[in-house]
């Protein structure tokens, strides 16, 4: 946001993580995944969702070639992944 990097926001229980590339939420789940071993935690992947933003350029280059998604897990469990189907945008600010 601006010229800060936000990777995580957190309320309650809840967490979401964010990341410019799959390998940086790879790096960030292994992470959890180290704390919650050693608080003796565990995240549970079947209440958990992956969402994807590609910009509007590599969404329409590769519409009709079909996007690899990564795999992505959390305590030894694959991440559901979010089939929008269409380029959108969320803004997220206030006025």
């Amino acid at each position: 946001m601006g010229s800060w990097f936000v990777g995580a926001l957190a309320y309650a229980a809840d967490i979401v993580l964010m990341a410019p590339t799959a390998t940086v939420v790879r790096r960030m789940l292994a992470v959890c995944d180290e704390f919650a071993v050693k608080l003796d935690l565990r995240f549970n992947a079947s209440k958990s969702i992956c969402m994807f933003f590609r910009p509007r350029k590599s969404y329409k280059s590769h519409k009709h070639t079909g996007l690899v998604t990564p795999d992505l897990s959390i305590g030894g469990s694959v991440l559901v992944v979010a089939a929008l189907g269409f380029p959108f945008s969320i803004v997220i600010g206030c006025d």
